[in-house]
C-alpha cells in the first residue's frame, strides 16, 4: 500500500504544462524566452509555475483595475496589450545589446589604453560606443552630445 502512494506522488516537471497564448489577451502574460515561469506585462512580476490557476489568481488580486480600464475583448486591451509587448521586447533588446557590448568595451579600452576602467576618458570612450551602437538618429546624437559637451 505505501508502494502505491509514492507511485502516484505528482511532480510539476512530469507533467509538460504549457504556456497558452490566450493567457496574454485574457491575462496580459507572456512566457520569455529561455524561462519556464510566466510573466505579468503590467507588472513584470513572474508566477511561480505555468498554470492557470496562478496566472489568473496573480491578475484577478493585482490587476483588477486593469480588468475595468480595459474590458476583455475590446479593441482598447488589444491596443494595450500589444503596447506592452512591444515595450517589452524593446527593453529584452536593450538589455540583450547592452550585455553583449559592456565585456567588449571593458576589454577594448583597458587593453587599448593600458589604464584601469576607472579612468573618465575610457569611460567616456565606451559610452561614446555604447551610443552608437544602442541608439539610432536624433536620439544617439544627442546622447553623444551629452557625453561630449565640448
Amino acid at each position: 500500500m505505501a508502494c502505491s502512494k509514492l507511485d502516484k506522488k505528482r511532480k510539476v516537471d512530469s507533467e509538460n504544462r504549457e504556456f497558452k497564448k490566450e493567457w496574454t489577451d485574457k491575462y496580459a502574460f507572456v512566457l520569455p524566452a529561455g524561462s519556464t515561469k510566466p510573466m505579468c506585462l503590467i507588472c513584470n512580476e513572474t508566477v511561480a509555475l505555468v498554470k492557470s490557476g496562478n496566472v489568473k489568481r496573480h491578475y484577478e488580486s493585482k490587476h483588477g483595475h486593469f480588468e475595468q480600464n480595459y474590458p476583455q475583448n475590446s479593441e482598447v486591451r488589444t491596443r494595450k496589450i500589444s503596447q506592452m509587448q512591444a515595450s517589452y521586447q524593446a527593453t529584452r533588446t536593450m538589455i540583450v545589446r547592452s550585455v553583449q557590448l559592456k565585456p567588449h568595451c571593458e576589454w577594448h579600452g583597458s587593453g587599448k589604453h593600458k589604464k584601469p576602467f576607472t579612468d573618465a576618458e575610457i569611460v567616456k570612450e565606451c559610452m561614446n560606443e555604447v551610443a552608437i551602437a544602442l541608439y539610432e538618429g536624433t536620439q544617439k546624437d544627442d546622447i553623444i552630445q551629452k557625453i561630449n559637451p565640448c
